[in-house]
């Protein structure tokens, strides 16, 4: 049985001949030690940073050319079943990148008017936008973005896709292929707290916002769907920290969730499966969550945020496909062999009845996890990883 078949049998609710086993992205330090060279895996802050100096240098096509390289063969190297793929940077970009060092570097948008300043942490292997022309401006700013984001027409570049044509032509028919709609909201922004603000300040203002992240969203969803060998669609972006949402449950059933329907009623008319991942807690709106949207999968299943699979196979398990579970937060980040064993194996003893489960890491195979680690996580799912009817 193939990687696709395998999974595709998850997604059913049937038990194929093992737990499927994959990573939504694992980051190039574990790559790197993988393949036994220097790979640019995962969205860790010295890939992108890599990746804008090659494209500013005029090298796009070679960035990506390897990138595409280095990500099939680790996914095949370590049997992995399911390859994440998202859009990539396009060929005719009105972004300019200025100022790059090993600290970070700025982004000018051409076209929207804006700059963003991005800030690499080189021994975490992280990026993070921390300032922007919108955190600064606040409401007024993101009025004027909204309204440039108004006045476009094109949502989808042909360029961006580069990457996902390579992968489906390549391993198209073997792997499962979860191609990545962009998020859905401004979660990651450094002027995320003046969206949070908006909500409460000019709700007009914030749906207007979310229908043009939501438009870009189904118009890379349809594309996708159009492309044969993509199996499913990931809608990322996290709603939730380890105590529950970052907003109300009102303000979720309202703001958050129609965006996601539409992309799955995209997916189920197309006989496309959606994914959703989110880090956190998300009980407090569980029944919202799982049974409003649509959605066919969920990927995280934090347990260091309280995230109880045995729970939620329980309540949701005849409808979600549930992926995760294994801590990334303390076991694969800093436990011993044996921990990661025991909390392998428990992941798939409480998700792995009657099918619907995926092993994966509690979110990604990020830089602070040792790659030996991840490797003991695989190990121990080959030797537990067997359906329980």
């Amino acid at each position: 049985m193939n990687s696709k078949r395998r999974v595709q049998m998850a997604f059913e609710h049937q038990c194929p001949d093992r737990v499927p086993v994959s990573e939504l992205a694992i980051h190039s330090p574990t790559s790197s030690k993988a393949l036994g060279r220097e790979a640019f895996t995962g969205e860790g802050g010295k890939v992108k940073q890599v990746q804008r100096l090659m494209v500013s240098e005029g090298h796009r096509k070679a960035f990506l050319d390897k990138y595409i390289r280095d990500t099939i063969d680790v996914y095949c190297t370590l049997d992995l079943d399911i390859i994440t793929v998202e859009l990539n940077i396009s060929e005719n970009s009105s972004v300019e990148y200025k100022d790059l060092t090993e600290t970070g570097w700025i982004e000018h948008n051409a076209s929207h008017g804006t700059w963003s300043k991005y800030k690499v942490e080189l021994a975490w292997d992280v990026a993070l936008e921390v300032e922007s022309s919108l955190s600064i401006g606040g409401v007024d700013a993101v009025r004027a973005f909204v309204e440039k984001l108004e006045s476009e027409k094109n949502y989808v570049d042909d360029s961006q896709f580069y990457v996902l044509e390579k992968v489906l032509k390549e391993v198209g028919k073997e792997k499962f292929i979860l191609a990545k709609v962009p998020n859905l909201y401004p979660i990651g922004t450094s002027w995320f707290p003046t969206f949070l603000e908006m909500i409460y300040e000019d709700i007009g203002l914030t749906k207007r916002l979310l229908l043009q992240y939501q438009l870009r969203a189904e118009a890379v969803a349809e594309r996708y769907c159009r492309m044969d060998g993509v199996d499913a669609i990931l809608n990322s972006g996290d709603w939730a920290y380890n105590l529950g949402p970052f907003i109300s449950p009102t303000f979720v059933h309202e703001l958050l969730v129609p965006p996601v329907k539409a992309v799955a009623e995209i997916c189920h008319r197309h006989g496309r499966y959606l994914m959703k991942h989110t880090d956190g807690n998300v009980m407090p709106i569980a029944d919202m969550f799982f049974t409003e949207m649509g959605i066919d999968a969920f990927q995280s299943v934090e347990p260091h945020a309280g995230m109880d699979l045995s729970v939620l196979k329980k309540r949701y398990g005849d409808k979600i496909t549930f992926m995760g579970n294994v801590d990334c937060a303390t076991v694969l980040q800093s436990g011993t062999e044996e921990d990661i064993f025991r909390d392998t194996q428990r992941a798939i003893e409480q998700g792995g009845t009657n099918g619907g489960f995926i092993l994966s890491s509690s979110n990604s195979i990020y830089s602070a996890i040792p790659p030996e680690n991840f490797f003991t996580m695989l190990k121990a799912a080959k030797q537990f990883g067997v359906y329980k009817r």
